[in-house]
């Protein structure tokens, strides 16, 4: 039979056999012959479909489930409801690892599946390359027989999503975050965001009810293992906080070929950790060339100090001056928290009509209710 013909055919089965996946979800990728799980370290590959070479080593393999269980990077967005195929990971669609060549899925009859693209009647097979039993595969397309072969695994609570905490404060543990999946988190857990820093102190406010999916955060967690700290993944979205000011990165890959990762920059940059006090804040690395994959971080002014403590909403606020007493005489130039003219020349009055926030007036922090 012409290849032609058999990529055409495969084509038409794959389709009908992704009805046995439980649907659009998240789900991870584990090698039939070798157990290891597919990690998404990059958004960048390529293929040349003349000479059939393909770089693929975006997407790494690693063995054990207690590393793949924190790890978003092995978290893969799975959908045919549409009739096309769409396979999505931090941030990125995996047919744009593949010059934008579809990939598809066949089942084979002992419910595994060949993960596949075709162009020209040249077929590549995602395989691993690495033959053995030790930890760390390698992302092929020339492998053959079991080595080509995937189960698609959906992330429940057996099979389940934990996060990792890396911050212990007071005997509470935290971790910054970012992913594109949105979630929900069970009682206990909290995430929260950055709203604003003055001083040496920043506003943290909490996100109830469904965590967008690539939005940067910081949860406080349950215990210190991923097993103590499972979160539910969610298909609808959440609402993105307007006044977030936290960011996060999705990469950290250094690879020679690959390169894609975020250097830390200690003027202007801020990571999650305990203060010189015990408290909980965002610090100033002290041994960090990049910034770690799935974390957020605060961007901050070269003069901001080097620990910033962490503050809730109400403790933020206590420390303002109230817009009712005499700070100033007469009208004042009116400044947000970044330094940023508002408005100039404000009476008391006017400064009230403002949008609710904290502002600089007269030289002092003022609270427009």
């Amino acid at each position: 039979m012409k290849k032609g013909l058999l990529v055409a055919i495969i084509s038409l089965i794959g389709l009908s056999a992704l009805a046995e996946l439980t649907g659009a979800g998240y789900y991870r990728i584990q090698n039939f012959k070798t157990g290891r799980y597919i990690y998404v370290t990059d958004n960048r590959g390529s293929i040349n479909w003349q000479t059939t070479d393909a770089d693929v080593s975006a997407l790494k393999l690693f063995k054990g489930f207690e590393k793949a269980s924190s790890n978003p990077e092995t978290i893969i967005y799975i959908d045919n409801t549409s009739g096309v195929l769409t396979l999505e990971a931090q941030g990125t669609r995996l047919s744009a690892l593949l010059d934008d060549t579809q990939i598809k899925l066949y089942q084979n009859s002992d419910g595994t599946y060949y993960a596949y693209a075709s162009k020209s009647g040249v077929t590549k097979y995602l395989s691993d390359g690495a033959q053995g039993s030790g930890e760390e595969g390698r992302m092929a397309t020339n492998g053959n027989g079991d080595y080509r072969k995937w189960l698609i695994i959906p992330v429940n609570e057996g099979d389940y999503f934990g996060v990792l905490p890396t911050v212990e404060v007071n005997g509470e543990f935290f971790a910054p975050f970012y992913a594109d999946f949105a979630f929900t988190l069970p009682e206990g857990m909290k995430a929260f965001f950055v709203s604003q820093i003055y001083g040496k102190n920043a506003c943290m406010k909490e996100i109830t009810g469904v965590v967008p999916a690539a939005i940067p955060v910081f949860i406080k967690c349950d215990g210190p293992s991923p097993a103590d700290n499972i979160i539910n993944l969610v298909l609808q979205n959440g609402s993105f906080p307007s006044d977030n000011i936290l960011k996060g990165v999705y990469f950290d890959n250094t690879g020679y070929n690959h390169f894609n990762a975020t250097s830390y920059d200690p003027a202007t940059m801020r990571v999650l950790g305990v203060t010189s006090e015990g408290k909980l804040g965002f610090v100033t690395a002290s041994e960090l060339t990049y910034l770690p994959a799935n974390q957020s971080y605060l961007t901050v002014s070269a003069d901001d100090p080097a620990e910033i403590t962490l503050l809730s909403e109400e403790e933020f606020i206590a420390g303002i001056t109230d817009l009712d007493a005499e700070v100033f005489e007469g009208p004042v130039d009116v400044y947000n928290l970044n330094g940023i003219l508002v408005r100039k020349n404000l009476t008391k009055n006017e400064i009230n009509n403002l949008p609710k926030g904290i502002y600089i007036a007269g030289g002092k922090k003022i609270y427009v209710k």
